[in-house]
C-alpha cells in the first residue's frame, strides 16, 4: 500500500510540476529532477513517520484510546496500568514512557496518575521540573501524599521555582508533615520569613517576633491562634496595652482568632477592656451580635 501511494504520489507531482514547467521552459529538467528527488525524500520520511506510530500505537499497552473516555474511566484505566508496571509488565512501562516522554502536558498529566497504581515517586521528583506548571503543581501535590519525608526534603531543596517551594511547604503543613519543614526552614539562612509559617507552631513561636516586624501575621492566626494571641499577651504585658502599633497588629487578626479560638480571643480582649482599650469593647460588642 505505501509503494503504491507514493507512486501515486509523485505520479501528481510530475503531472504538477514536470509538464508545465518543461513546456513553459521554466526551469531546466535537471531542476526538476532534483525537485522530485527532495519530494520523494520528504515523502519516504513522512510515511516511515506514520508506520513509527502506528507501530507505537499498536504496543501502547492500551492507552490509544484514553481520550476518549471519560474522567472517572480514563483513571481507573491508569490506575491498573501503574499496578501493572509495579508487577513488573514490559508493556506497561513502555506505555507509561510513552505518556511520560510525550510533548503533550495532558499524557504526561495522565502519566502522574499512573503514580496510584505503581508508586514510582522518583516519576513524581521528575515532574517538578516539568515545563507545564499543571504537571509541576499535580506533581507536588502528589509527592507530598506519597513521598517519604527525605522525598519531600529533596524536592523542597531542588526546586527552584518559589511559588512551587511554597506550595509544597503549604501542602506539607496542611498532611501535618511538620518535621520535613522543620528540617528545612532551620537548614536554609536565605528562606523568606513568611514561609517560617509553614513550620510547626515550636519553630513558628520561636521566629514569631522577627515575622511580626515584617509581615502580616494573618496565617499564624488562621493556624496557631492560641499561639498568636499568647504571644500578644505578653507584648501588651512588656509595652502597654494602650500601644497602638499592637492595637493596629490585632484589629486586623481578631475575626481570624474569634473564629477559631473564641474563649481565648475574649479572655484577651477582657483583659484590655479592664484598662479601658476602646478597641476591645467594639470587638466584645460584635461578637456578641448573632451572626
Amino acid at each position: 500500500k505505501s509503494a503504491k501511494r507514493e507512486k501515486n504520489y509523485l505520479s501528481a507531482v510530475k503531472t504538477a510540476l514536470w509538464e508545465p514547467l518543461v513546456t513553459s521552459r521554466g526551469l531546466w529538467p535537471t531542476q526538476i529532477t532534483h525537485l522530485l528527488q527532495l519530494a520523494r525524500g520528504l515523502h519516504s520520511r513522512q510515511m516511515t513517520r506514520e508506520a513509527e506510530m502506528v507501530e507505537a500505537r499498536e504496543d501502547d499497552g492500551g492507552i490509544a484510546d484514553i481520550d476518549a473516555l471519560s474522567n472517572s474511566e480514563r483513571i481507573e484505566r491508569l490506575v491498573a496500568l501503574g499496578r501493572r508496571a509495579a508487577a513488573g509488565e514490559t508493556e506497561a512501562r513502555k506505555a507509561i514512557v510513552l505518556l511520560r516522554e510525550s510533548d503533550c502536558p495532558y499524557r504526561r498529566l495522565s502519566a502522574l496518575l499512573t503514580v496510584h497504581g505503581s508508586r514510582d515517586t522518583a516519576m513524581l521528583l521528575a515532574a517538578l521540573h516539568d515545563p507545564s506548571r499543571t504537571v509541576r503543581y499535580r506533581a507536588a501535590a502528589l509527592l507530598t501524599a506519597m513521598g517519604s519525608d527525605a522525598e519531600c526534603l529533596a524536592a523542597l531543596e531542588k526546586t527552584l521555582d518559589p511559588a512551587l517551594r511554597k506550595t509544597l511547604l503549604a501542602r506539607l503543613a496542611r498532611r501535618r508533615r511538620f518535621d520535613v519543614n522543620d528540617t528545612f526552614l532551620s537548614a536554609r539562612e536565605d528562606i523568606p520569613l513568611g514561609l517560617h509559617l509553614f513550620g510547626s507552631e515550636a519553630h513558628v513561636q520561636a521566629r514569631l517576633d522577627d515575622i511580626a516586624s515584617l509581615i502580616d501575621l494573618s496565617p499564624a492566626a488562621r493556624r496557631y491562634p492560641t499561639l498568636v494571641l499568647r504571644w500578644f499577651d505578653a507584648q501588651f504585658a512588656t509595652k502597654g496595652r494602650f500601644d497602638r502599633r499592637l492595637h493596629g497588629l490585632l484589629a486586623p487578626l481578631l475575626p481570624h482568632l474569634a473564629q477559631r479560638a473564641p474563649g481565648r480571643t475574649l479572655e484577651t480582649l477582657r483583659l484590655l477592656v479592664g484598662d479601658g482599650c476602646g478597641l476591645a469593647v467594639e470587638w466584645l460588642f460584635h461578637l456578641a451580635l448573632p451572626t
